[in-house]
């Protein structure tokens, strides 16, 4: 959809806590903005109810910790 729309995006598998994944790899690209999913949406990649608990969410984190804009789409 991106390709399609002449929109620049890049791919990335890696291991981690999802939201300190995704924050360091905007950083490492530079990425002018973060495209997410709703809440909800990832908490299967959270690792326990105490975790998701503590952190308030992936989404949550990556809006306090990103340096660029997020995008929360439904």
């Amino acid at each position: 959809m991106a390709s399609e729309s002449g929109v620049g995006h890049e791919g990335l598998i890696a291991q981690g806590r999802p939201w300190q994944v995704i924050v360091r790899a905007a950083e490492e690209v530079e990425a002018d903005c973060i495209v997410m999913g709703p809440p909800g949406a990832s908490a299967l990649l959270e690792t326990s109810a105490l975790d998701r608990a503590l952190t308030g969410g992936v989404y949550r984190r990556v809006l306090v910790h990103a340096r660029c804009p997020v995008l929360v789409v439904r």
